[in-house]
C-alpha cells in the first residue's frame, strides 16, 4: 500500500510538474510575441484624385461601379498622384489603417506592361506608370503583417497615348538644331531665351516632364489640351504659337531691347494644370 501511494504521489507532482512546465514556456512565448493591431476588413475601396474630387476606381462588395471599373496609365511616365479610401457596409467612407502593421499591397496580372510607384512614407497613395502600350490589370490588398486582410478582384487598366502624367516640368528645345534652350524641373529652371531686336527664335518645341524628371514619351492629346502662357512685359516681345497641327510650339519675336519673363501652361479646357517656372527672356541688340 505504501509503494502505491508513494507511486501515486510522484506521478500526481509530474503531472503539477509538466502543467507548470507549459504554463511557463506559454508565458514565456506571449512575453516575447509582438502585439499586432486588430484586422481591417471593410467592404470597398475607392481610388480617387489628390483634391478627393474625382473618383476613378469604385469597387464594393464584390464588383466594380460602371464608368469607374477601368484605369488608365500614361506610357513610360507617372500618371497622377491618386489617393486610396474605403468604404464599409453602409458605403460610408473609411479612412484607411493609421498603424504601421498595415500597408497597400497590390498584384499586377503582367508587370512588363505596369508598375506601381510610391513615395517614401505615403502609404495609402500611388501612382501608376505604363511600361508598354496595351492593357493588363492589378488586384488591390491591404496587407497586414505578411497577409491580405482584404483584396478587390482584377480591376483592368489600359496603357495608351491619350493619358498623361502628372506634370513636374519642362524641357524647351530649339528644333533646328535639337537643342535645349532651358529646362525646368520641380520649380528650378535653368537656361533662358536670347533674341535679337526686329528677329524670331524658333520654332521652340516643348516637352513635358514628369514629376521625376522623365520626359514624357507621347505630347498630350490637342485637345482638350493646349499651350498657354504668360509674358511678363508684351513691349519687349511678343509670343507666336506655331499653329493647330503644333500645339506644343511657338516663337519669339524681339520688339525692343530688355528683360522680361515668361511662364508656360498646359491647359486642359483652357483651365491650367501646370504653370511653370519663370523663363527669362532677353532681347538685345
Amino acid at each position: 500500500m505504501k509503494k502505491h501511494n508513494i507511486r501515486l504521489s510522484f506521478s500526481i507532482l509530474f503531472f503539477v510538474f509538466l502543467i507548470f512546465a507549459i504554463f511557463l514556456n506559454s508565458c514565456k512565448e506571449d512575453t516575447v510575441s509582438v502585439p499586432q493591431s486588430e484586422h481591417f476588413q471593410p467592404n470597398g475601396m475607392m481610388i480617387l484624385n489628390e483634391s478627393l474630387s474625382d473618383t476613378f476606381m469604385y469597387y464594393f462588395n464584390g464588383q466594380l461601379l460602371y464608368g469607374k471599373d477601368t484605369l488608365f496609365a500614361p506610357y513610360n511616365t507617372l500618371g497622377a498622384h491618386w489617393v486610396v479610401k474605403f468604404l464599409d457596409a453602409n458605403q460610408n467612407k473609411l479612412e484607411p489603417p493609421s498603424d504601421p502593421d498595415h500597408s497597400l499591397g497590390w498584384l499586377i496580372s503582367d508587370p512588363t506592361k505596369l508598375e506601381v510607384y510610391q513615395h517614401v512614407g505615403d502609404k495609402w497613395a500611388f501612382h501608376l506608370r505604363g511600361k508598354a502600350l496595351g492593357t493588363t490589370s492589378i488586384k488591390f490588398q491591404v496587407m497586414h503583417v505578411g497577409h491580405a486582410d482584404f483584396t478587390t478582384i482584377f480591376v483592368p487598366v489600359k496603357i495608351d497615348t491619350a493619358t498623361i502624367g502628372e506634370i513636374g516640368g519642362l524641357k524647351l528645345y530649339l528644333e533646328e538644331n535639337d537643342s535645349l534652350l532651358v529646362k525646368d524641373s520641380a520649380g528650378v529652371v535653368t537656361g533662358s531665351l536670347n533674341v535679337a531686336v526686329n528677329d524670331t527664335l524658333g520654332h521652340i518645341v516643348v516637352k513635358f516632364l514628369d514629376i521625376l524628371g522623365n520626359q514624357f514619351e507621347y505630347d498630350p492629346p490637342s485637345p482638350p489640351y493646349s499651350l498657354g502662357y504668360i509674358l511678363g512685359n508684351t513691349n519687349i516681345a511678343y509670343f507666336e504659337a506655331a499653329g493647330i497641327l503644333e500645339p506644343y510650339a511657338f516663337r519669339i519675336v524681339g520688339l525692343n531691347v530688355g528683360n522680361t519673363t515668361l511662364k508656360l501652361r498646359l491647359l486642359n479646357l483652357n483651365i491650367p494644370e501646370f504653370e511653370s517656372g519663370s523663363i527669362p527672356l532677353y532681347v538685345h541688340n
